[in-house]
Formats: structure tokens, sequence, C-alpha cells
């Protein structure tokens, strides 16, 4: 049975929707509501009702030259502060074969966004990730103490030499839902950030894209002997 576990509410109606309509069985899903708690109580949840395999699935950040927003990250290592975890290597190389424009590297976890390109060019000085997210260690770590394969699929919204706006930030609740009065009161203080805010949302439209794409894909991202 697998488990899918998104950082975002729109993740996880995207997937829904997408094994609804390509008609394979609906996995176990659950919101982590971008922090890393809620990843590691979402992926804990969907242990214990039966899931044996989990996926970290949604969008992430990129931090190094050559990751571009729409870029499908699926990494061989996932990383938070000291400690590294590595991924299913059988079960990476069985989707690859479905996915081959998809980049590796490690990505690494954290607590807060990293939201400027000098906070995004420090952490991949220091740790050597190409992208990053908040709940996909916490995911990992659950997975491999329960014994289970994990992977990660991640599409860059926000490349390494981009800002993210306040006001995006703003605009995601405690459950992990888009609520978009916070994101007006945030422009009626910076109404600068309006430019920013539409074309991070032309961003956001391309990287779900490139995830409907890979659902659709991989089969329903069950490993394939071949």
């Amino acid at each position: 049975m697998l488990g899918i576990v998104t950082g975002l509410e729109l993740e996880r109606k995207l997937v829904l929707q997408t094994f609804q309509k390509t008609g394979r069985t609906v996995p176990l899903l659950a919101c982590a509501a971008g922090t890393v708690e809620g990843a590691r109580h979402a992926a804990r949840a969907l242990i214990d009702q039966g899931a044996t395999r989990l996926i970290s699935f949604g969008v992430c950040g990129g931090l190094s030259e050559g990751i571009d927003t729409g870029d499908l990250i699926v990494p061989r290592t996932v990383m938070m502060e000291s400690e590294t975890l590595s991924l299913d290597s059988e079960w990476l190389e069985s989707l690859s074969r479905h996915l081959p424009e998809t980049k590796s590297g490690a990505l690494i976890s954290v607590s807060e966004a990293v939201t400027t390109p000098e906070a995004k060019a420090q952490l991949h000085s220091q740790s050597g990730a190409v992208a990053v997210d908040v709940e996909s260690f916490a995911i990992a770590k659950a997975a491999r103490e329960a014994g289970l394969p994990c992977l990660v699929i991640r599409a860059v919204l926000d490349p390494a030499y981009q800002a993210l706006p306040q006001a995006a930030l703003n605009g995601i609740n405690a459950k992990g839902e888009t609520q978009f009065w916070p994101v007006i009161k945030g422009l009626m203080r910076r109404p600068q950030d309006l430019p920013d805010l539409i074309r991070l949302g032309q961003q956001n439209k391309r990287a779900c894209g490139v995830l409907v794409r890979a659902v659709e894909a991989c089969g329903g991202f069950q490993p394939v002997n071949v």
C-alpha cells in the first residue's frame, strides 16, 4: 500500500484528482501542512493506516545553479542538520525509467522557508544540496524507523536566485490550505510585491503541471521489475 505525504493541501488534492482521473487505485494521502512536525505526524498516520512505502511529494526550492522552475527533483539522499538518510535506490531506479529527465543530488529539509537568494546560497554552500523543502526528511525518518522504503519527488517552484515575497508565505494556514485574505493584507502593506506574487503563481502552475505528469508517467509510483 502506497502512502503519499504532501506539503500542502493543494498538492494532496492534485494527487487525489490525478489518480482518480487515470483510474488508478488512490493511495493513502496526508498533508503535512508545511511543517516538520506535521510531516512527522502525517507519515506516522499513514504507516498506522497500513502504508508499506512512502513518498514525499510536492514543490521545493532550488539551491544550485542549473536548477530551475519545473525541474523534477528525485534525490538519492535527504538531509537535515547533521543527519543524512539514503532513499530507496531500487525503487528510485525503477521510477527513473519512466522519468528520464529527473535531477538527483541531495535535498535538504529545514524548519523555516528559505526566502532569499543569499540564504539559499549559504545553505547550498554548507550542505551541497541542490534543493530544499520542509517536510521530506521527517517523512523519510518516519519511514526508516518503520523499516519502510521511501522516495522524495519534488518539483522546483523557486530557483536559487529568486526571493520569495512574505505575502505568499502568509497565505498558508495551519492546515496547509491557501487563504487569500492574508495575502491581500500583505499586499496592502507591500504593494510592490504584486509582480513577484504573480510570477510565483505562474511558477506554481508550472510546477504542479510537472507533478501531475509525474503521476501520470509512473503508473501510480509502484515499483516495476524490468
